[in-house]
């Protein structure tokens, strides 16, 4: 009988060992009832693996996409500087913008204002408010920079473009630095992966432990560790869904994803713990 048993525990190490991450993939988004049978006993090198394909499938999604999308859709850096740039020339510390160009976005609250027609613009001009609360005005020799801090007002920071030396920047020795551009976009994109695996990792937190103070509340014998990596793996589906919603870019899209992140996710793991005790 025990050469039996271990047989049997030996065969469904083995499976386990065999597991692919597809095959989490699936148990974690489509069969909560396994999660004590499979991902519960997988290895921590599998689980690991696991978090790190799903951030980048979650970065991928929410962010190169979208980015690289709008990026090659407008033709490239180098087309986006030539083309939909005004041409501009900065030399000998002065200038030169080929029309006036304002933004003023309220969603943001981010006013900006290059116009060239003016010598010099002055802390004063900021546009601060409780509309804006950050402003950037560029004249023909200065940068003013103004920022809302809350308690501290207003602060604001002037750059002289005399500062800059030498530096003679036009449209064309911009879109000639096209390939660090790139380089850029990959740095930004490992920043974003670690903040979407620090984002993940919280958000798992916060429900296992809403989760443990219900299975306590119940008296199941479970451990805050157990629950936290099923909050781990239940928190798939409603991450990619809601990472889909941020790739599209649609407000009511994204407000429905995060809705449904939050309930598909304690629905899993309610599933998993207390539908698998009843039953």
């Amino acid at each position: 009988m025990n050469n039996l048993q271990q047989e049997e525990e030996n065969r469904e190490t083995v499976n386990l060992e065999k597991m692919k991450i597809s095959g989490q993939f699936m148990t974690a988004m489509f069969s909560p009832r396994e999660y004590r049978g499979s991902l519960l006993k997988l290895p921590m090198k599998k689980v690991v693996s696991y978090f790190l394909c799903l951030i980048l499938l979650l970065t991928v999604i929410q962010c190169a996409i979208p980015t690289v999308g709008a990026i090659a859709g407008m033709g490239g850096f180098r087309k986006i500087i030539m083309e939909r740039v005004p041409d501009f020339e900065l030399k000998d510390g002065t200038l030169f913008f080929d029309e006036r160009f304002k933004l003023d976005d309220e969603e943001s609250g981010i006013y900006v204002l290059i116009d060239t027609n003016e010598e010099t613009f002055t802390k004063e001009d900021a546009v601060v408010n409780t509309t804006f609360v950050e402003s950037i005005l560029v004249s023909r020799t200065n940068v003013i920079v103004s920022n809302m801090v809350p308690g501290m007002g207003t602060m604001s920071q002037e750059y002289k473009l005399s500062d800059f030396g030498d530096l003679h920047l036009t449209n064309e020795t911009l879109a000639d630095m096209e390939p660090f551009y790139y380089v850029m976009m990959f740095f930004m994109y490992i920043v974003a992966y670690a903040l979407m695996g620090m984002k993940y990792m919280f958000s798992a937190l916060i429900y296992a432990a809403f989760m443990f103070f219900m299975t306590k509340m119940m008296m199941l014998d479970v451990t805050f560790g157990d629950v936290y990596k099923v909050a781990m793996y239940a928190n798939t589906i409603g991450s990619i869904v809601e990472a889909v919603t941020y790739c599209i870019g649609n407000p009511m899209l994204m407000m429905a994803g995060s809705i449904f992140h939050v309930f598909v996710t304690l629905s899993i793991m309610n599933r998993v713990y207390v539908r698998t005790v009843i039953v």
